[in-house]
C-alpha cells in the first residue's frame, strides 16, 4: 500500500463502492500485479487512482461497459460506485475500481498468447465505430498524430549527427536517419487519408500488460487505458516487440486480420510506421546530449535485416493468396490452431468476427500455414 494511504482512505474507498465489509490487501505475486486489491462479492477488484479529469474516466468506463455488451469481455471493467459513478473523489484524486484477474504476464514468444492478444486487439478496433458513435471521446483522449512527434524527434537527431560522422557508427547513423526520413515521407502522404479511420486503441500496449489466466486458458487485460488513435500504432508496437522477422509477429498479424482485415491504406501506413527507427529512438536521443551509445556494426546488421523483413512483409501484403505455397510450422505446444473462422494468411483475410471468449482447453497445433516464413539466418 502506498505510504500516503491509511485506514481512513481504505474506509472511504470501501464505503463509496458499497464494500464496507471488503478486505483490502496487496498482490505482489508477479511483475504484472503489484496492485492494491479488494475482495468483493463479485471477485477481486483493483483499486486505482488518477489525477485524470473525471470526464475521461467516465468515458473509459462507459466505453468498456459497451464493449462488454458487444461480447468483448477480455478487458477489465470499471466497477461503479453506489451512486452509479465510475470514479469518486477522495482527497485530491479520482479513485476507481476495475475487475482484476491474477495471472502471469503474456510472453511475446508464446504463439498462443500472441495470437490471443492479436484477436483481442482486433476485436477492440473492430468495435470502435459503434462505441465511438455512442460515446464521444474527450479531446484529451484523442492521441496526437505520431508523425508530429516523430518528425520533431528526427530533426533533433539530424542536428546532432554531425558530431558522429566517422567509421561504422557514422555510417549506421546515416542509415538510421535515412530510415526515419523514408518512414515520415511515406506516412505523411497517407496521413490525411487515415485521419477519419482512428479507432479505440490502448494508450499503452505490450504483451506483458496482458495476463495469461491458466485456469481458463485465456488472456485478460486488467487495466485498459483507452484512447483514440490509428490502429497501426498498436499493431506496429506489438510487431516490433515480437522481434523483426520472428514467427510470432506473423501469428499476431494473422490472428488480427482474421478478425479485422487491414485496409490497403492501413497496410501502407503500418509499413511506414515499422520503417521508423523506433528501436533506436532512445539511443538516438542520446546523440543530442553528446553521447553515441550504439554499436555501429551491430546496428548496420540489424537495420539490413529489418529492411529485408519490411520488404518481405510488403510483398506478402500485395501477393494474392492463390499464389502462395504452404510451409511447415513448428508444432510447439504453445502454438494454437486457428478456428474454422480464422485465417492464418496475412494478406487477404476477411472472415467473420470470431468469438471473444477463448477455448477452455488448448487446441491441437497447426501443422501448415499459408505464408512462407521470413528466412532465418
Amino acid at each position: 500500500m502506498h505510504a500516503e494511504r491509511g485506514l481512513k482512505y481504505e474506509l472511504a474507498v470501501c464505503e463509496s463502492f458499497g464494500n464496507r465489509r471488503a478486505v483490502w490487501f496487496a498482490i505482489h505475486a508477479t511483475e504484472l500485479d503489484g496492485v492494491d486489491c479488494l475482495t468483493t462479492d463479485t471477485g477481486l477488484a483493483a483499486v486505482r487512482s488518477s489525477v485524470t479529469a473525471h470526464d475521461e474516466l467516465t468515458w473509459v468506463g462507459a466505453s468498456l461497459s459497451l464493449l462488454s455488451e458487444l461480447g468483448i469481455r477480455d478487458l477489465g471493467q470499471f466497477i461503479r460506485a453506489e451512486q452509479g459513478a465510475y470514479a469518486v473523489r477522495i482527497k485530491d484524486r479520482w479513485v476507481y475500481l476495475t475487475q482484476f484477474a491474477s495471472g502471469t504476464p503474456c510472453d511475446a514468444n508464446n504463439l498462443f498468447e500472441v495470437r490471443s492478444v492479436g484477436r483481442v486487439l482486433a476485436q477492440l478496433h473492430r468495435a470502435s465505430p459503434e462505441v465511438l458513435a455512442k460515446h464521444t471521446p474527450p479531446p484529451s483522449r484523442v492521441a496526437d498524430d505520431w508523425l508530429i512527434g516523430a518528425r520533431e524527434r528526427a530533426s533533433y537527431w539530424r542536428l546532432a549527427a554531425h558530431r558522429f560522422r566517422k567509421g561504422t557508427r557514422g555510417e549506421a547513423l546515416r542509415h538510421l536517419l535515412r530510415s526515419a526520413e523514408e518512414s515520415l515521407t511515406r506516412a505523411e502522404k497517407l496521413g490525411e487519408s487515415l485521419w477519419g479511420e482512428r479507432v479505440l486503441s490502448l494508450a499503452r500496449v505490450s504483451f506483458g500488460y496482458f495476463a495469461y489466466l491458466r485456469e481458463s486458458h485465456a488472456v485478460y487485460l486488467n487495466e485498459a487505458r483507452l484512447h483514440v488513435d490509428l490502429s497501426v500504432v498498436n499493431i506496429g508496437d506489438l510487431l516490433l516487440e515480437s522481434g523483426v522477422g520472428n514467427e510470432a509477429g506473423l501469428h499476431l498479424l494473422a490472428a488480427y486480420q482474421a478478425v479485422r482485415p487491414l485496409s490497403p491504406i492501413e497496410r501502407d501506413m503500418l509499413l511506414a510506421y515499422l520503417c521508423y527507427p523506433h528501436e533506436w529512438a532512445e539511443q538516438l536521443d542520446e546523440l543530442t546530449r553528446g553521447n553515441a551509445a550504439f554499436d555501429g556494426e551491430k546496428t548496420m546488421a540489424t537495420l539490413k535485416r529489418k529492411g529485408e523483413w519490411i520488404e518481405w512483409l510488403e510483398e506478402r501484403f500485395s501477393t494474392p493468396r492463390k499464389e502462395r505455397s504452404a510451409a511447415p510450422l513448428s508444432t510447439d505446444k504453445c502454438a494454437m490452431a486457428p478456428r474454422p473462422s480464422e485465417v492464418t494468411d496475412i494478406a487477404e483475410p476477411g472472415e467473420p468476427l470470431v468469438s471473444s471468449s477463448l477455448p477452455s482447453s488448448p487446441e491441437p497445433p497447426l501443422s501448415r500455414v499459408l505464408w512462407r516464413p521470413f528466412p532465418r539466418r
